[in-house]
C-alpha cells in the first residue's frame, strides 16, 4: 500500500478469505488511508452474517453471484456517500 504512493479509495473484500478476513483487510487499510471505503463480498446471505457479528447491518455487501451492473452499483452507491 505504501509503496503504491496514492491513497486507496475503495476496497472490494470477500468476507471469508483464507488467512484473514475482510474486516481485516479493510482495518489494515483504512489504517494506512483513512477515507477509504468498503465493499464486502459474500456467498453467505447477508442475514446471516449480521445474526452472527460477522458485519454490522449498515456495512455495504453484495451477495454472490452478481452481475457487473449491481457491482457498478454498489460501488457508485459507497463512494457516493458523504
Amino acid at each position: 500500500m505504501k509503496r503504491h504512493g496514492r491513497p486507496f479509495h475503495l476496497v472490494l473484500a470477500d468476507v471469508i478469505m483464507p488467512g484473514m478476513n475482510g474486516k481485516s483487510l479493510f482495518e489494515m487499510v483504512a489504517g494506512v488511508c483513512p477515507l477509504a471505503k468498503v465493499v464486502y463480498l459474500s456467498s453467505y446471505p447477508r442475514d446471516a452474517l449480521s445474526e452472527h457479528g460477522i458485519l454490522a447491518q449498515d456495512v455495504a455487501c453484495l451477495q454472490k453471484p452478481f452481475s457487473g451492473k449491481v457491482l457498478t452499483s454498489k460501488v457508485c452507491e459507497v463512494l457516493d456517500r458523504a
